[in-house]
């Protein structure tokens, strides 16, 4: 296992302090069904029997033996259910929540400091057992994790893709004419965006489902995070897309910088703003 090797080997370069890493593993338990195929090898029916197995191996070989610093572990009771394919191109199965949560677990164990003497245990869990999860159902530590970022990205990809205002400041003050929405850095930004909507719905079209926003949402741009009112801002008299151009306007960007920074520059700097005075978290 690549786990004992890290820890044993003596030939690979620098193993004096490779071997006394801190390691960290996560195991991911049964999350979703196949159909039942007679013709297929993979039967749903075993999943649970060879994760005990599984479980049992790691406590052996793992746990008992302090191979690793921090195991994580995730699995889910409600499980979509797929279509049955030994492999290839057929096994290709939606973006799910659980593959979130355990991408998770690496900043989790990046902040973390262990004392190497004991491996500790960690259980991932949700606030509000919710068959369609958002973010006021999951743990502080969790939305703290999640939800700026998140919103920050949505509104950025909602503002390129349904806002097109050539008479904007932010637009003439630094030269964002049409030639540059058309160049290939911004259609390469755009696809990314369409890559980053196309995983949420595949999450809100999952079992279990997390679905944090309104993406169809467009009129009242800021009412796009479930369960949250945004706030009414008195300094401003402008709402959805106009505020949204007002933060635009008043951001401030390294002038210095290429055209392709100043714009990440600032959206990032505005939607910032906006999900902290508007959205309020």
């Amino acid at each position: 296992m690549l786990a004992k090797t890290l820890r044993s080997n003596k030939v690979i370069p620098n193993h004096d302090l490779i071997n006394q890493a801190q390691i960290g593993a996560i195991t991911v338990l049964p999350y979703f069904n196949v159909k039942q195929d007679d013709n297929s090898s993979i039967d749903s029916g075993t999943f649970i029997s060879k994760a005990k197995s599984a479980l049992s191996y790691y406590h052996d070989n793992i746990s008992n033996n302090n191979t690793v610093n921090a195991l994580y572990y995730i699995a889910d009771t409600i499980r979509n259910s797929y279509e049955n394919c030994d492999g290839g191109a057929g096994q290709k199965n939606n973006a799910h929540f659980i593959e979130l949560v355990s991408a998770l677990s690496i900043i989790d164990f990046s902040f973390a400091n262990y004392d190497g003497k004991t491996t500790t245990h960690l259980e991932f869990g949700l606030s509000k057992d919710s068959n369609q999860v958002i973010f006021e159902d999951c743990g502080a530590d969790t939305q703290k994790l999640l939800q700026r970022p998140l919103t920050q990205f949505v509104l950025f990809c909602k503002h390129l893709k349904e806002r097109d205002d050539i008479s904007q400041p932010w637009r003439i003050k630094r030269k964002f004419d049409q030639a540059f929405f058309q160049s290939q850095f911004v259609k390469d930004v755009k696809a990314i965006q369409s890559d980053y909507i196309t995983w949420l719905n595949e999450m809100d079209d999952n079992q279990r489902r997390f679905s944090p926003f309104e993406l169809s949402q467009t009129d009242k741009i800021f009412e796009i995070v479930k369960g949250k009112k945004p706030k009414k801002l008195i300094t401003k008299l402008s709402s959805n897309y106009g505020l949204y151009d007002d933060f635009l306007n008043g951001q401030k960007v390294n002038n210095a910088s290429s055209k392709e920074h100043q714009l990440i520059e600032l959206f990032y700097n505005a939607t910032d703003e906006l999900v902290k005075q508007k959205i309020n978290f």
